[in-house]
């Protein structure tokens, strides 16, 4: 599943919310509440939801070939019961996005039969084109060695690219903007 958002500014997020099959919960008759997992710790989701309350959702569902599409008002919530009911391995979120359903349609499933998507084997390869790790030292003009890049950005990559500027932040006590050249 991805979750759409926009901030009062205009600028729009997506982003994906991962768990097992199942982890999205009916609060009641018309509300969805998604945990939120620790990630990338931007919050840029939970930001924009507080700024407008508005999102957008994209459900891939598990053997189906149909996409839902969910849009509607959106909040982040703390309540302790609501929390334990979408815990997954016995991990419960700090707080949960409700969603309260405006509008829930099926996409046509054309568009996951042409992209293949259900057949991995299908895919077009990927050599050849940049990493992630890449993508950040040459973007930020990063003087730290590609290995080192790539290593640390392996799982644990936090970084936002604008179109005036590179926004760079590594969690990490060994990069900052200072120590790679970015500012």
């Amino acid at each position: 599943m991805t979750m759409a958002t926009h901030a009062s500014s205009g600028a729009v997020d997506v982003s994906p919310k991962r768990d097992a099959a199942g982890h999205v919960k009916m609060f009641d008759d018309s509300t969805l509440a998604i945990p939120d997992r620790p990630g990338n710790h931007r919050f840029d989701s939970v930001l924009d939801i507080l700024e407008t309350g508005r999102v957008g959702l994209l459900v891939l569902v598990p053997n189906r070939l149909e996409v839902v599409r969910v849009g509607g008002r959106a909040r982040a919530v703390r309540d302790a019961q609501l929390c334990v009911s979408v815990a997954v391995d016995g991990k419960v979120p700090d707080f949960a996005i409700a969603v309260h359903v405006e509008e829930a349609f099926c996409q046509c499933s054309k568009r996951v039969i042409r992209s293949n998507l259900r057949h991995p084997e299908k895919a077009v390869s990927v050599a050849g084109l940049p990493t992630c790790g890449c993508t950040l030292k040459d973007h930020g003009d990063l003087a730290v060695p590609l290995e080192e890049v790539e290593r640390f950005t392996e799982g644990n990559l936090n970084i936002g690219f604008t179109t005036n500027n590179l926004d760079v932040r590594l969690r990490s006590n060994r990069y900052s903007a200072a120590s790679t050249g970015a500012a």
